[in-house]
């Protein structure tokens, strides 16, 4: 019986490879990326069954979603097999096609396999890759807790501020500390998941409850001069994580705040769109439907230069207060959510964050 090696999101049931395997399948998005399947003589059946060749633990591939068939001249073909949310290359939806060396293989929306060769210095690579996402990760975890002890501290000066007390504001601040204090034990329990090798955990949400839950923190923390709104559709789910979305709504809310330092409005929009056609903005925007958040303020804008690296980790324009971690957190989580997220903006007219986040059935 041939070994099973599982490892995350994607497992490959195969004898152990022979050490002058050249081509490879490395995972650029889903679990562990740099993760690497050697491809060899032998077709590759590509899905969420437990027999497959590659098996993907994602409800948005197929079970037996597609595959890679060697053919006689040494080239490699790609069939789709019927599935329900498209095989793509290079963002382009196929159902037959001849895979080259630098080819990007998308399996739904989740999942992206680069075809390429294994180098001599692989190894290193994969073992830096893993070092820089430690490292991003680390980051992750100290921004995300700054924003939670950032709201227990607004509600403590809060209630210090009233004399006398008012109970229903007594109640709401208290409420909002508690709900901080769960988003730390939430975000502490991922942590040791990782640190254990566990799966992240997944199911489907409610987007208008995760903006619901985001819009009492992000009245505390607006300053007195923003106006705040949010207009949510009903029946709006996504498969993915609550408490990460909810970090996504805070991180975009707190940028908004800042850039309108005498006052704006801030307004959050969320609503379902029906994709006809491939995107080349949106290289994994596949036809299908899609939730899109909207956050738009109306602050001091930026530039095109500023605005080509707002996601680029470390990158702020704060100074000293700035990590340059919260967008490079947000465009971390979007893309884990098979997700696209884009920026507009005009200097002294504002800026538009869109997030688009593939629909499933509740």
């Amino acid at each position: 019986m041939p070994d099973v090696k599982q490892q995350g999101l994607v497992t490959l049931n195969t004898d152990p490879p022979h050490e002058d395997s050249s081509l490879v399948l490395v995972v650029l998005a889903g679990d562990e990326p740099g993760r690497r399947f050697p491809v060899g003589s032998a077709t590759l059946i590509m899905g969420r069954d437990p027999t497959c060749d590659i098996t993907v633990n994602d409800r948005r591939v197929s079970r037996q979603h597609a595959r890679i068939e060697p053919e006689d001249d040494g080239s490699f073909l790609l069939v789709d097999n019927g599935s329900s949310n498209g095989t793509l290359v290079n963002g382009e939806r196929i159902e037959r096609r001849h895979i080259d060396i630098g080819d990007r293989i998308g399996l739904g929306r989740g999942v992206v396999l680069l075809f390429t060769r294994a180098g001599r210095f692989d190894d290193q690579l994969l073992q830096a890759q893993k070092l820089q996402a430690l490292g991003q990760l680390s980051g992750r975890i100290a921004h995300d807790f700054n924003n939670i002890l950032t709201t227990i501290l607004t509600n403590v000066s809060f209630l210090r501020r009233q004399d006398p007390m008012d109970p229903e504001d007594l109640k709401d601040a208290i409420a909002d500390i508690e709900l901080a204090a769960r988003s730390g034990a939430e975000l502490t329990e991922g942590l040791l998941s990782f640190a254990h090798k566990g799966e992240p955990v997944q199911d489907t949400v409610n987007i208008a409850n995760v903006i619901q839950e985001s819009e009492r923190l992000i009245r505390r923390t607006l300053g007195e001069k923003v106006r705040f709104s949010a207009q949510v559709d009903e029946d709006l789910y996504v498969f993915g994580h609550h408490q990460l979305l909810v970090n996504v709504m805070l991180n975009l809310a707190l940028n908004a705040n800042d850039a309108m330092p005498n006052g704006g409005r801030l307004t959050i929009r969320a609503f379902t769109e029906d994709v006809q056609e491939h995107r080349a903005s949106a290289d994994w925007m596949i036809p299908g439907q899609y939730i899109a958040i909207v956050v738009e303020d109306t602050g001091i804008g930026m530039n095109e230069v500023v605005r080509r690296q707002i996601f680029e980790p470390f990158f702020t324009t704060k100074g000293e207060k700035g990590t340059g971690m919260g967008l490079a957190t947000v465009y971390g989580i979007v893309r884990e959510h098979g997700g696209n997220i884009r920026v507009t903006s005009r200097e002294g007219v504002g800026t538009v964050f869109r997030i688009d986040i593939p629909a499933i059935d509740s």
